[in-house]
């Protein structure tokens, strides 16, 4: 009978996988229509933005991605400030609240696994730091500095680099990615960032205004600018190098006003309803910024670039993570939900976009400082642990069918390389994973010696108590008891494994008793030595009797005695 369930369940497991593996998630929907889809697994981020029913804003502390900072020498370290990874610029604002980015052309790019693709058509451009990313559930976005000059990721990939706010996608009819490696330039020159746009005419001075446009904005800008001794309008400034001094000078104007005690940052907005004036609802960025002055960073981002846009600064949102939670053993940072942020770019050259935070700096300063502790590292861990189950079975569909059939190589060497590299991929995610730090390799190692010693002496084990329930007929005895008989039983069975050594095997229906009389003539050498075991034997198993330690340690020294006189290994 068990047997027969064993061979069910493997036969039934084994049918299940190859049903899983054929016949991927989303196979029948046009017939079954909306039975089994689930939603799809989300990072907390959104290239839109609405002030008034977003819900991004969030204190979740769940894991989305590790990022590890590297210099041009590879070695891993921690930046000075915070690391603001760009995902999306939003540039339109369509009134009541609601961002959006705008269409603009991008290059695509062929990337094959594990060589860098370079952005850049002279490689004396590049002066490279790196970052390496891995996503906890996998993502459409590629989120980095800016501006990045390489890409890397591991599986062969199309990607799209957009040539105006160089942010980075997977193309539409790629899969998302779990982990890539980005390059970038920490102090880009002009040429070099030219080169990365590659825009035949920069915009320069032009700005879309649409509805960020109003007379009390444009009003408290300008008071802003006038009290700082600057030119109030773009149209005032000369072309050329002082247009762009003066576009760097009003930005930061605007950005301390922001700081200011006036505005406070918070999460809270629950009471917030926004008023009805002459039969319209009054704009959430106005609001905030005349009236309400509290809210959260895409509030402060929002104002910010209102200022700036209704003095004809080019302005954009930009929506991200801010990495400021660095583990030192793992030389990386975990970003979680919570980190998700939104801040401000200003074009202050022809092809350079600066960047302004405009959220009080004390929020900032408490991100900088906060380091992951045990619960974000246990958390981490079982996100990943998540993720990784998302990725594998709940996102299988088929597209992942076709990924997986077209890895498949004929060429059994390749494939075991690909396996090699598999299995050192795995041991690295699960240093980082466990916090080890560079040490964690030799831990690794001694844990899965450990691991393995372990599992041959519990096979061990399992394989005597198995013998032993056979040999004395323990199948109806307590599960309970079982171990305490192996213990006082063990010298029967290992009576027995030496008897076989020496061509007496007991037969299986002969009682032991009966079988050490016939033993006198068979083996007059060995009778008196199995009379003595099988009558301890008989004590313990029906008698209900425990020998003590020393008498167990006896009956071992007559199985030894036994072994002597039949010229056989105990």
């Amino acid at each position: 009978f068990r047997l027969l369930i064993g061979g069910v369940a493997i036969a039934g497991f084994l049918i299940a996988s190859v049903v899983f593996v054929l016949f991927p998630r989303g196979t029948g929907d046009q017939r079954f229509a909306d039975i089994g889809r689930t939603a799809p697994e989300t990072t907390g981020f959104t290239r839109e933005v609405n002030l008034v029913d977003g819900g991004r804003i969030t204190t979740s502390r769940r894991a989305v991605m590790s990022v590890q900072v590297r210099d041009a020498t590879g070695e891993p370290y921690r930046a000075a400030d915070p690391l603001r990874l760009r995902g999306a610029t939003l540039d339109r604002y369509e009134g009541e609240g609601k961002w959006r980015q705008s269409d603009s052309p991008s290059a695509r790019f062929r990337l094959r696994e594990g060589e860098w693709t370079p952005f850049l058509a002279e490689e004396k451009l590049i002066r490279p730091n790196s970052i390496d990313v891995r996503m906890v559930h996998a993502t459409d976005v590629v989120f980095a500095p800016d501006p990045p000059i390489a890409i890397m990721t591991q599986p062969t990939t199309t990607i799209l680099l957009d040539r105006h706010d160089l942010t980075i996608r997977p193309a539409d009819d790629e899969p998302a990615l779990t982990a890539y490696r980005v390059r970038m330039d920490a102090a880009p020159t002009d040429e070099l960032l030219s080169e990365l746009h590659r825009l035949r005419q920069p915009r320069g001075r032009s700005v879309t205004m649409n509805r960020l446009l109003h007379p009390d904005i444009r009003a408290l800008a300008e008071r802003l600018l006038r009290e700082h001794d600057l030119p109030v309008r773009a149209e005032d400034v000369a072309e050329g190098e002082p247009y762009w001094r003066w576009s760097r000078e009003a930005a930061n104007v605007f950005m301390r006003y922001l700081h200011g005690p006036d505005f406070q940052y918070t999460l809270d907005l629950s009471d917030v309803t926004f008023p009805v004036r002459e039969n319209q609802t009054v704009d959430p960025v106005k609001y905030f910024l005349l009236e309400l002055r509290r809210g959260h960073c895409e509030y402060f981002a929002a104002a910010f670039i209102a200022l700036c846009r209704n003095v004809g600064l080019e302005s954009r949102m930009v929506s991200g993570y801010l990495a400021a939670s660095y583990d030192q053993a793992a030389q990386q940072y975990s970003v979680q939900e919570r980190h998700a942020h939104a801040w401000a770019e200003v074009r202050t050259s022809p092809f350079r976009w600066s960047q302004f935070d405009p959220t009080p700096p004390t929020f900032i300063h408490s991100f900088h400082q906060d380091d992951a502790g045990l619960a974000d590292r246990m958390r981490w861990f079982y996100d990943r642990m998540d993720g990784l189950w998302g990725r594998t079975i709940v996102s299988y569909d088929a597209q992942a069918q076709t990924h997986m059939a077209s890895r498949l190589e004929p060429d059994f060497r390749q494939r075991l390389q690909n396996a090699m590299q598999q299995v050192r991929q795995w041991i690295e995610e699960l240093n980082r994973a466990f916090y080890f730090g560079p040490a964690g390799y030799i831990w690794l190692g001694l844990i899965g010696a450990i691991l393995i010693f372990a599992s041959l002496v519990f096979a061990q084990f399992l394989r005597r108590f198995r013998r032993l329930r056979r040999a004395a007929h323990l199948e109806r005895a307590a599960l309970r008891d079982s171990p305490r008989l192996l213990h006082q039983l063990g010298f029967y069975l290992d009576m027995l494994e030496v008897l076989r050594r020496a061509g007496l095997e007991k037969p299986a229906a002969q009682t032991p008793l009966i079988f050490a009389e016939q033993l006198h003539e068979t083996a007059p050498n060995a009778a008196a030595h199995v009379r003595g075991l099988v009558e301890h034997f008989y004590d313990v198993r029906y008698g209900g009797r425990d020998l003590t330690e020393t008498e167990i340690q006896e009956q071992q020294r007559h199985v030894r005695d036994l072994a002597r006189a039949l010229h056989v290994r105990a």
